[in-house]
């Protein structure tokens, strides 16, 4: 019994060592500038699941640097409160499923989870901007809260996820060119009343069945909403003043478009509403009024 009992205990030994023989060492850092804290720039640890130490000889750790786990094997990380920056391609190339950002972290670089397998992801109240690629190419993507400190989302932030639905919320001034583009599965948007610009493609080749355009957009960029084939009416506010090409080519369901009548002239790109030849006489003869001459 005494033996059996002995057995046990070696066997959950070996299977708790990785969890308890994660130290600083496993990291390679360097000094912050000022001398008060530490950069992760690498991880040369053998366990998957990481955990970074709050304190790494015997500094706090303050960022996760450019290309510090890059392309390693880990699958899940937990990123320790003091951390105020994750930088460019931090994450890029791993397999992690998850991650837990920290409330202390108010930057996160380019494309810095482009290409992970995270499942969800909550943005900490702090962050302002989402930048180039953040979460580009994360196709198991489904779930994203947004912080309310958030101001913009940068080009390709959320390309080719597999979000269903986003809620972006009032603050959020601009959505970058190609930012939700490609993610196949999203068929509902809220758009905030800060708003005042969609960029290129920014949600094309969407689920989106309707948008609601808020009061405030100026400008829609060429091909902001191309290829929504599933989408069936739009909502465009009395503030529009220019439509990009192609802005909503390619959407054959298309039947309505609803335009306040305080608007009274819009700059239309070319070939705005081709290959939505659905569009009802109501909604052509609103746009003619506007200004639109090309094809529906």
């Amino acid at each position: 019994m005494k033996r059996t009992f002995t057995i046990a205990i070696v066997i959950m030994t070996i299977l708790l060592v990785p969890l308890w023989t994660q130290t600083g060492a496993d990291f390679r850092v360097t000094r912050t500038q000022d001398g008060q804290g530490v950069i992760i720039t690498g991880y040369t640890g053998t366990v998957m699941d990481v955990r970074i130490p709050a304190i790494i000889q015997s500094m706090p750790v303050k960022e996760i640097g450019e290309l510090a786990f890059y392309e390693t094997r880990i699958t899940s990380v937990v990123v320790p409160e003091g951390v105020s920056i994750i930088g460019r391609f931090a994450f890029t190339g791993t397999n992690i499923t998850s991650v837990e950002i920290p409330q202390s972290v108010r930057i996160i670089g380019d494309s810095a989870f482009r290409g992970t397998s995270i499942i969800s992801v909550i943005i900490p109240e702090g962050v302002e901007n989402i930048v180039i690629g953040t979460f580009s190419d994360c196709t198991q993507l489904r779930s994203v809260t947004l912080p309310s400190t958030l101001l913009t989302i940068g080009d390709q932030a959320f390309y080719n996820t597999a979000l269903e639905s986003i809620v972006i919320p009032e603050g959020v001034t601009s959505i970058g060119a190609t930012a939700f583009n490609a993610c196949v599965n999203l068929n509902m948007v809220t758009l905030p009343s800060t708003l005042t610009s969609i960029g290129h493609n920014a949600f094309s080749s969407t689920a989106l069945q309707t948008i609601v355009i808020p009061e405030g957009v100026t400008d829609i960029g060429a091909g902001a909403f191309g290829s929504c084939v599933q989408l069936t009416s739009v909502t465009l506010p009395s503030t529009i003043l220019n439509i990009g090409n192609f802005a909503f080519y390619n959407c054959p369901l298309l039947t309505t478009i609803t335009l306040p009548r305080t608007i009274r002239n819009i700059q239309f790109g070319e070939q705005v509403f081709t290959g939505s030849n659905a569009i009802n006489r109501a909604s052509q003869t609103a746009l003619r009024r506007v200004g639109y001459t090309g094809p529906f």
